[in-house]
Parts: C-alpha cells; structure tokens; sequence
C-alpha cells in the first residue's frame, strides 16, 4: 500500500489499497482508475472571512464507497477558498473554484467551491 499526492501527476500503477490524495490546484484532475472497491472522501473548501473579521465556514464532507466493474475514468475538482471581503470593493467576496458563490456586497467573504468526482 502506498500514498500518493496527485494534485501534480497522476501514478502510472495504482494498486488496490493505494491511498490517492488531491490538493487544491484550480483545476480539474483526469484519473482512470482499475476494477474494484474504493472509497471516496471529499472535503469542500472553506468560505472566505468577511472583511470585519471571522473566519469563513468550513466546506462539507462525503464519504462512499463504490464497486467499478470495468476500467473507469474519473474527473476530479477540488473546490477552492472563497475571497476575503471588502470595505470598498464590491464583489471582493469572490465564491471559490467549482461553484462557490459570490457575496454581493461589500463585505461579505464568497462561498467555499465544492470538491466532487464526477
């Protein structure tokens, strides 16, 4: 069993008890994956602080397992980190990476995007 970061680079050989880990890099991952069971764990991003302070939310988390019978192709996204919000700046609070929504005045932080396989 081995670990592997993929966020840059895909393995050429995954084995069955691999642990497969994915950073957040702003951009879809491609990821073919052999017969078997695996497990899925997804950690949405956090939402962005608002501009007086605090800290965004934190994202959501899944978790499942899944049975493929055939050689698969999966698309991974990371969800990104919402934008800080602004005194002045309206729609600083910009969502994250994948479906983070936007704050649409000045000083509400954006939503954290979604982290999903697909």
């Amino acid at each position: 069993m081995a670990t592997y970061e993929i966020t840059n680079g895909i393995p050429s050989s995954i084995q069955t008890g691999d642990i497969l880990t994915c950073e957040y890099s702003g951009a879809s991952k491609q990821l073919t994956l052999p017969k078997g069971i695996y497990i899925f764990e997804c950690y949405g991003a956090q939402g962005g602080a608002g501009y007086s302070g605090g800290t965004g939310g934190l994202g959501g988390y899944s978790k499942g397992t899944i049975e493929i019978t055939e050689e698969t192709i999966f698309h991974l996204f990371v969800g990104g980190q919402g934008s800080k919000g602004s005194q002045t700046e309206k729609g600083a609070g910009a969502g994250g990476f994948n479906g983070g929504g936007s704050c649409v005045s000045y000083l509400g932080g954006g939503g954290g995007g979604a982290t999903d396989i697909r």
